[in-house]
């Protein structure tokens, strides 16, 4: 165990699928995490308990306790903590924040996963110093952080800085937004799975290996792409390829529109296949505005995994002080 100065936050991040808890100081250091799966189900009332047992788990194997809770979620989240909508929870309307404080004595502070990600990277990370920054976080979805001029934008309802859920295609794939043709239809976790179910079934010889993997097609996930194209399957790097231009297009809109001096690249799926970052590298400069690139920086998460729970509890640290 490090030693502690200051006082203590528990930071929360809630994806889609798992959820990461852990014990953060005023430094930002991360001094115990503890990882689990969410209950397949995904429903509120099981998932608050997922979130219950592992904040025991982390101050059980600390002996600390904590003074606040920050919570970031997959999720619209207004600056009351009502979440409006998460498409990959399924969750609608739900008051998380007043569930979370009538079962923990902590103050809590919530927000989207993606924001607290970029808050860390900003304060501790790989855009520590850049006060015109940009997130991409690329997961089961894909979500986005912004810092412009030093503050972290938020938007008229606090849905600011949804990179996601930019159009790459008018009427194309199906997002679990109400939208057609979404970046994170195209290159988000869930997305890059349905694509390479598709093409496997269009082409079992071509596939065989990721089926050899998965053992099923409706099993073959990101992670299968990923080890897939890390053992040089010519499918999967074909399918890698793909995803890297699609987020090269994407990532084209944020730099032409916010103009920030780092654009950085994390989440379970970069930190997968970082060489998705390398791809967006190649791709960017000759699409983007020149004047919006030239001084532009595309670099990979610093805090990885642990982002999102290090600047939720860095975010709810001002709740107690």
């Amino acid at each position: 165990m490090q030693t502690i100065t200051g006082p203590l936050t528990l930071g929360v991040d809630l994806g889609g699928t798992k959820v990461n808890v852990a014990l953060v100081d005023h430094v930002g250091r991360l001094l115990f995490s503890h990882k689990s799966l969410i209950d397949l189900s995904k429903h509120p009332d099981k998932v608050i308990k997922n979130i219950l047992e592992s904040v025991d788990v982390v101050l059980n194997k600390t002996g600390q306790t904590a003074d606040a809770i920050g919570v970031g979620v997959a999720a619209q989240i207004d600056s009351e903590g009502f979440v409006f909508g998460s498409p990959n929870l399924g969750w609608e309307n739900f008051s998380l924040k007043k569930k979370l404080e009538q079962r923990l004595d902590l103050p809590v502070f919530l927000t989207n996963d993606v924001r607290a990600a970029t808050w860390a990277e900003w304060r501790f990370g790989a855009g520590k110093g850049v006060d015109e920054l940009a997130v991409i976080f690329v997961g089961t979805g894909i979500g986005g952080g912004v810092i412009t001029q030093g503050q972290l934008l938020s938007g008229c309802n606090n849905s600011g800085a949804e990179l996601g859920h930019i159009t790459l295609v008018y009427e194309g794939r199906k997002c679990r937004c109400p939208n057609r043709g979404c970046l994170e239809a195209y290159a988000g976790g869930w997305a890059i799975a349905e694509r390479a179910q598709k093409a496997v079934k269009e082409n079992p010889e071509e596939g065989a290996f990721m089926l050899s993997l998965a053992g099923s097609v409706k099993n073959i996930t990101s992670a299968t792409v990923a080890q897939a194209f890390h053992e040089s399957d010519p499918l999967a790097e074909r399918l890698v390829e793909q995803t890297g231009k699609y987020l090269s297009v994407g990532a084209v809109s944020v730099v032409n529109a916010l103009n920030p001096c780092c654009l950085v690249f994390g989440g379970g799926v970069i930190e997968g296949i970082p060489e998705l970052v390398e791809i967006v590298k190649r791709e960017l400069p000759s699409r983007a505005l020149r004047s919006a690139a030239v001084k532009l920086e595309i670099v990979k998460s610093k805090l990885g995994n642990n982002a999102g729970a290090i600047g939720a509890a860095d975010l709810a640290r001002k709740l107690v002080v």
